[in-house]
């Protein structure tokens, strides 16, 4: 805390130090304090993009899944909904001429509102997340999830 010991100045520093704490908070608050909130999964997306574009390769919905890129057909047989990518399936769409993969998850809100994306509950957002929290979830699973503030779209789920 910083003090003067001019007249009045005293309630100057002081008045100085409060606004100082005051707008240190607000910035903590909209800056870096985590956005949490609770949704329900209602599809799942893997994205390849090649040159500047997204390709939607598999998109998994509640009574279907859909396959955009036929090379990955088999794969969608074989698993359906129940699809989990692993290192070796990623790589393979890597080679398939993909230079990255993205992993998108449908959440409807079910509470909390995510302030970042101005999304309110029962309102729903594809966010993009990483591939541990894709095969984490499953069509309909409800759980927490914190909003990243500083990769646009991102979402992390919470343990």
């Amino acid at each position: 805390m910083v003090v003067f010991f001019k007249k009045n100045g005293t309630l100057k520093a002081i008045a100085i130090t409060s606004c100082t704490i005051a707008i240190a908070i607000i910035l903590y608050l909209v800056v870096f304090s985590p956005v949490v909130v609770n949704g329900v999964v209602e599809a799942k997306s893997i994205m390849g993009v090649k040159g500047d574009t997204s390709f939607s390769i598999i998109t998994i919905m509640p009574n279907r899944v859909y396959v955009d890129d036929p090379a990955f057909s088999q794969v969608v047989v074989n698993e359906g909904a129940g699809l989990t990518i692993n290192s070796t399936l990623e790589q393979m769409m890597l080679d398939a001429g993909y230079s990255q993969i993205k992993y998108v998850i449908t959440i409807a809100l079910l509470s909390g509102e995510d302030t970042v994306h101005h999304i309110s509950p029962g309102q729903a957002l594809g966010y993009f997340t990483e591939r541990i929290d894709f095969n984490a979830l499953r069509i309909w699973d409800v759980a927490e999830f914190q909003v990243d503030r500083f990769d646009f779209g991102a979402i992390h789920l919470v343990d």
